[in-house]
């Protein structure tokens, strides 16, 4: 039969329990079919387009469903819009081979045109399934299409979505692509979602979105070219994708919340991100549980770039609302070769190893759970979530918080000490110290004693003493200590003798001598010693004379003197020191001893802070695999804000305002405008401090910048040099007025 009026629309309305069978083919410029109470079913054993209209099919069933008679053939054909609305009932019928499962399948028995609603429609399909009864049915949408695009508006089942644009029978591909008329609704929503397309779904430009509605469904996608889908909602807390198959294009994947995926792969690029805070992946560039897909083998198809991001800025998954906690986990994966996997997480588990950035700290430990990834120089790295990562995806970076991996001490020396003092020095020692003094001497200690002491050191000596010190003088010697002993002395050495002796001295006079002490005698004297002699003696002296004598003492006295000591002796006694002199020798110091002095140092080197400690705790040295270290810098960095007396940058075209500051730079925001290389001339005045200089950037993201000094004259060098002193003696008054500390 045949139902024909090619200028006005056609009407066909039933409310009977046999419903309309169309058989025959209707053909209109508009189609429009009510149905209650029972089904609406198309086709029959020969001919097609069984409803063909040039302008919209509009269908509208309650307490039915909307079913292909058993054909492959196309059913509706519709020039313009197709518009289904079906309450209690189904729009096609399930099909798969796991149809009561969580996915259907992207298998090549997934699809069976004899179930599916056909269609080709030239404008935009929106197609719903309602549980108006709350009965927990499962309605769901099966549609095809065949050499066309699906231009999607909204598919919405209360129940599966099963969609596939194929070849026709003349190879012409189709695709399911984003045409919402409301970009607040999710293109394709249903209880587990399936997708196919001969060619593409979505467009880099145009992701279609989903949401999948029943954390127990899944999903499956299979595209010959490119896949960008972007879960809408954040309410829908968790995605689970059975297959993601890209066979000649790639993938790119934004998911809602916690997202589980079981395999996936592409011939070229995946990116996969998710707001939720887990991303697990249990075979990344594999799909051994779907070896041949819907078009074929594919068991050659791996990508060659991999990026997999967690941001845990859905406030469903958060477990903490002040602290973002992502994970991401990698149980297998393999790329081309010379590929490169990017994670970035607050924590990475991948490849054999756990990579913490977060706030736990930053640090790489062995891991089982993962497996090494397959792929000949395969590059696997790690990045801390920044505040770009998520306005990358149109998000604000306010919905959570950060984690920065500063080192533990911003010297330039290679020492691997956890100092908690507040001097500044460039020794290599391992030992860890807890003064608080400000040392700026330049020697190369690789002492590993444990110092308390608070002087001022400026000397220039290399000290491998291994004693503790307790001294408070300031030491300018510039000998070479070996000794072991605890100094207490509270005199002003400048000897330049190399000290060997093991004995404790407690004397307060100034020494000047230069002979080489072997003494082993604890001395108490207070006298002024100007020899020259070489002394071994083991007594116990306390004279108070004046010695000049240049003869080689061997006695076992107690000397008591309380002489001024100016000697030029080589030190390597092992004595217990408790003196409080001003020290000013430049002796190369040996000593073994433990120092618990409380004098003034100031020696150039750089030593941490106690409060430097706290918040620097965590530091990622190095890290195998490829895994990224962070940088170690060579100063100390100042905000410019949070002094007495602010830093402030001068109007600059270039540059919007100034972070921090320090020896070596600063770091600033801009407009987009800087980029690595580019050198700008900087005004920058403390006080009455004015600095004129130029800075080269050497890091830039598109708002923030870091640059380095260049160019200096020595008289520029030096107001840097003096205005980063003054900001480290506010910065160390303030924290030690707060009371800070990260341990209490």
């Amino acid at each position: 039969a045949l139902i024909s009026n090619s200028t006005n629309s056609v009407t066909i309305n039933n409310t009977g329990a046999n419903g309309i069978n169309v058989l025959g083919n209707v053909r209109a410029n508009g189609i429009n079919i009510n149905n209650k109470n029972s089904n609406v079913v198309l086709g029959d054993k020969t001919g097609k387009d069984y409803l063909a209209s040039t302008g919209d099919v509009n269908i509208k069933i309650e307490n039915g469903s909307l079913l292909n008679y058993g054909t492959t053939a196309n059913l509706i054909k519709a020039d313009k819009n197709l518009n289904i609305e079906v309450k209690d009932g189904t729009i096609g019928q399930g099909a798969g081979n796991c149809a009561d499962g969580a996915c259907t399948g992207v298998d090549p028995n997934s699809r069976d045109f004899n179930k599916s609603i056909n269609i080709n429609v030239g404008g935009k399909i929106k197609a719903t399934t309602t549980d108006t009864k709350g009965s927990g049915n499962n309605y769901v949408i099966n549609m095809a299409s065949r050499g066309s695009d699906m231009n999607i508006d909204r598919i919405k089942a209360d129940g599966r979505v099963i969609l596939i644009s194929d070849y026709d029978e003349n190879g012409k591909s189709g695709s399911l692509l984003n045409a919402s008329s409301d970009s607040s609704l999710a293109n394709v929503e249903g209880t587990s979602i399936s997708m196919i397309s001969s060619d593409k779904i979505g467009t880099s430009d145009n992701k279609l979105t989903f949401n999948q509605t029943d954390k127990n469904g899944g999903m499956d996608v299979l595209a010959i070219n490119d896949i960008n889908i972007k879960g809408l909602d954040d309410k829908y807390t968790q995605t689970n994708v059975c297959t993601m198959i890209s066979r000649e294009g790639s993938i790119n994947a934004e998911f809602s919340g916690n997202t589980n995926i079981r395999e996936i792969t592409a011939a070229k690029d995946i990116k996969v991100v998710t707001r939720g805070a887990e991303l697990n992946i249990e075979n990344l560039g594999s799909v051994p549980y779907t070896p041949q897909d819907y078009y074929g083998p594919n068991g050659n198809i791996k990508p060659k770039n991999v990026d997999l991001t967690a941001l845990d800025i859905n406030k469903g998954t958060r477990i903490d609302p002040s602290l973002a906690d992502s994970k991401v986990t990698v149980e297998s994966g393999r790329l081309q070769d010379d590929g490169k996997l990017t994670i970035t997480a607050d924590n990475v588990y991948v490849d054999g190893k756990h990579i913490s950035q977060g706030k736990d700290g930053f640090y790489t430990e062995e891991d089982n759970r993962t497996k090494p990834i397959e792929g000949n120089n395969v590059e696997v790295s790690a990045k801390p979530v920044r505040p770009e990562d998520v306005t990358a995806i149109g998000r604000d970076e306010d919905e959570r918080n950060y984690y920065y991996d500063d080192p533990i001490d911003t010297d330039s020396d290679s020492d691997t000490d956890l100092d908690t003092d507040t001097d500044t020095d460039t020794d290599t020692d391992t030992d860890v110290d807890t003064d608080t003094d400000t040392d700026l001497d330049t020697d190369t200690d690789t002492d590993t004693d444990i110092d308390t002491d608070t002087d001022t050191d400026v000397d220039t000596d290399t000290d491998t003493d291994t004693d503790v010190d307790t001294d408070t003088d300031t030491d300018t010697d510039i000998d070479t200590d070996t000794d072991t002993d605890v100094d207490t002395d509270t005199d002003i050495d400048t000897d330049t003798d190399i000290d060997t002796d093991t004995d404790i001295d407690t004397d307060t006079d100034v020494d000047t001598d230069t002979d080489v002490d072997t003494d082993t005698d604890v001395d108490t004297d207070t006298d002024v010693d100007t020899d020259t002699d070489v002394d071994t003696d083991t007594d116990i002296d306390t004279d108070t004379d004046v010695d000049t004598d240049t003869d080689v003492d061997t006695d076992t006295d107690v000397d008591t003197d309380t002489d001024v000591d100016t000697d030029t002796d080589v030190d390597t006694d092992t004595d217990v020191d408790t003196d409080t002199d001003v020290d000013t020798d430049t002796d190369v110091d040996t000593d073994t001893d433990v120092d618990t002095d409380s004098d003034v140092d100031t020696d150039t080197d750089t030593d941490i802070s106690d409060e430097d400690l706290g918040k620097y705790a965590y530091k990622q040295r190095v890290v195998d695999y490829n895994v990224n270290s962070i940088d170690k810098r060579q100063y100390m960095r100042f905000s410019t804000r949070d002094n007495k007396n602010p830093v402030h940058l001068a109007d600059n075209s270039q540059i919007d305002s100034l972070l921090d500051i320090s020896r070596g730079g600063i770091a600033v925001t801009h407009h987009n405008d800087l980029k690595v290389g580019d050198v700008v001339p900087v005004q920058i005045s403390y006080g009455d401090l004015n600095i004129n200089a130029d800075v080269k950037i050497v890091s830039a993201s598109d708002r923030r910048a870091g640059a380095e000094f260049i160019n200096l004259d020595q008289a520029t060098a030096n107001k840097i040099l003096y205005m980063n002193i003054m900001l480290e003696e506010q910065t160390a008054a303030r924290n030690k007025a707060n009371n800070l500390s990260y341990f209490e």
